[in-house]
This record gives structure tokens, C-alpha cells and sequence, in this order.
């Protein structure tokens, strides 16, 4: 995986042993959702059968099936867009960093590297109006016309958000809140909360990543500078969307740290980026906006969560 864009596109750093205990199922508990080595993996018994296990010494997930473990066909990641300017999507399925792993999942959590063109949708929804045109009438439309592609995008959020069970009101304010409180800690300035056109097109992103089954397939979607993911999770692995969020957080950040101040990864070599990048996604102090994005498939059986950097 190259180190911008791996799957994860990849600003998405590996989550590190991370046992996620749900009281709701004991099949969450057969098996720690990320191991050091594949010898470390458990035999592939029948109550395995399905689950989803990061490796952490290569990034990559597998996936237990009829009694053998094999390689997801989609390991999460995470994604930096802004270090492989030349990269192109169809290039990222080749990066199979898998930050984060999630129980009952499919595929594992990815993360993507930023991209030069940061700020993007956001960005872009703001420029006419930044930029002089030299007529006071053309700025004054711009700027309507922004605020009302930001309303439109704040009534779609708020429907498609409240049609869905599994998304609890306050889950992107969480969100936001694990994301700063761990930047904290490192003396990180906060993150904001990017406008609300942007939670949307992230909220598509994760939807158009879905329909393709491939993390970071549509990174370049939303302008995004760096991308964090959590695909195909099981919507019964945790009871509501901040519940997800907070295990998926957590680990992308304490389990990738653990890696870096032990020793057994460098974020300054380009080759550990698969198994840390979620964490150097989230540590970056160069981004200064987030964006967080869930969607629900329509059988409402699993879900694809993306969290957008932007500078």
C-alpha cells in the first residue's frame, strides 16, 4: 500500500489489539478483533464463522470462512491524500492497511493520507464567496446560495439521520469530542466541525464506498485531506452509532500509538503508515476541520463509517 493513499485510502492507520465485549453477543467475545502475528489467530471454528481479525504485523484483515482464515477481499485503512498527489482511486484497493479492526465485520477499519487538495467540498462551497468577483450583487449571490447548499445539506442530514435506528442524535458530536480529547494529550490544538455540506457528502462518500465495497474508493469525493475508515461493521456489534464511533476511535488511536512508542513502528518510514496511519491521521496538526459520516445499508445490518480531515 503506498503510504498516501492505501486502502484506507489511506490515512488510515491500523487499530491495535483491540478485544471489542459486547453484552449483546458473545460471539463478540470469541475472539480479540486484532492480533500481533497470524499465528496468533484462533482455529476457525464454526463460532467464528464470519468474524473479522486485523493482523497487525501486516495490516491486513482476515476473515474466518468455513474453517479457514482468509484475506478480506476489503481491508480497512487509512488515507493520506496529500502525500501521492498522482494516485488515482483504482490504485488504493492495492493498499490493504487496515487501521482499526471491528467485530462481526467483513473488512477492517482504513484510513487515508491527506490530499493537496484539502478543504475540498468545503473549500469549494466557500470559494466563490472569498473570491472578489468585482460585483457586489455576484458576492451577495454566492453567498445565498452557500447558505442555502448548507441548509439543504443540514434538513437531508437530519432525515436521513433520524430514519435510522441505529444512529443515535449526538453520535457526531462524539465524535468530534474522542477525536480532540486524544489530541489533547499531545497538546493538539481541537478540530471544528466542518459546515454541514460537508458531514453530508461525507455521509454519500461512505454510502458510494459501500455500494463498491472498497474503503477510500471515493476519497477524492469530498476534497478530503486525510481520511479514517470503518467499513462493512456489523450494526449489532455495538448499540448505536457512538458506540461504534468510540471503540473504532479508540483503538485507531491507542492501539496504533502503543505500536509507536514501543518502538515497533516509525511514522517517519513510509512502510509502517499501514499499521499507524489512523493515528497519524488523527494527531496531525496541520488538519483543523472533521467531517464524520455513517451510512446504514438498507437491510440495516451493517454499516460504513468514514472520518474526513481537513486542513
Amino acid at each position: 500500500m503506498k503510504k498516501g493513499l492505501g486502502f484506507l485510502m489511506l490515512s488510515f492507520a491500523t487499530a491495535g489489539l483491540f478485544v471489542a465485549c459486547d453484552d449483546s453477543s458473545t460471539k463478540a467475545n470469541a475472539q480479540a478483533t486484532s492480533v500481533h502475528t497470524e499465528a496468533d489467530l484462533e482455529a476457525c471454528s464454526n463460532e467464528l464463522q464470519g468474524e473479522s481479525v486485523l493482523v497487525l504485523s501486516t495490516g491486513l484483515y482476515y476473515t474466518c470462512d468455513n474453517g479457514e482464515w482468509t484475506r478480506s477481499a476489503s481491508s480497512g485503512g487509512a488515507l493520506n491524500t496529500e502525500t501521492d498527489d498522482d494516485a488515482q482511486p483504482d490504485e488504493l484497493s492495492d493498499v490493504e492497511l487496515s487501521s482499526g479492526s471491528s467485530v462481526n465485520s467483513d473488512s477492517t477499519p482504513s484510513t487515508v493520507r491527506p490530499s493537496s487538495s484539502a478543504g475540498g467540498a468545503q473549500d469549494a462551497a466557500q470559494t466563490s464567496s472569498a473570491t472578489e468577483t468585482g460585483s457586489s450583487s455576484s458576492s451577495e449571490q454566492t453567498a445565498v446560495t452557500s447558505a442555502t447548499s448548507v441548509a439543504s445539506a443540514t434538513e437531508a442530514l437530519k432525515e436521513y439521520e433520524s430514519s435510522q435506528p441505529f444512529i443515535d442524535e449526538g453520535w457526531r458530536d462524539e465524535c468530534l469530542r474522542l477525536a480532540n480529547e486524544y489530541r489533547a494529550t499531545e497538546g493538539v490544538a481541537p478540530l471544528v466541525f466542518a459546515d454541514d455540506s460537508v458531514q453530508w457528502c461525507t455521509v454519500q462518500q461512505a454510502k458510494a464506498d459501500a455500494e463498491v465495497d472498497k474503503a477510500h474508493a471515493n476519497s477524492r469525493m469530498c476534497g478530503i485531506g486525510a481520511q479514517n475508515t470503518g467499513p462493512r461493521f456489523s450494526t449489532t456489534w455495538k448499540k448505536d452509532a457512538s458506540s461504534a464511533v468510540q471503540s473504532f476511535i479508540k483503538m485507531m488511536w491507542e492501539d496504533e500509538k502503543a505500536l509507536v512508542t514501543s518502538g515497533e513502528k516509525d511514522p517517519d518510514k513510509s512502510e509502517d503508515y499501514p499499521a499507524i496511519g489512523h493515528y497519524l491521521n488523527m494527531r496531525n496538526a496541520a488538519y483543523t476541520k472533521l467531517a464524520c459520516g455513517i451510512y446504514v445499508y438498507d437491510d440495516g445490518k451493517k454499516a460504513w463509517f468514514n472520518m474526513n480531515f481537513y486542513r
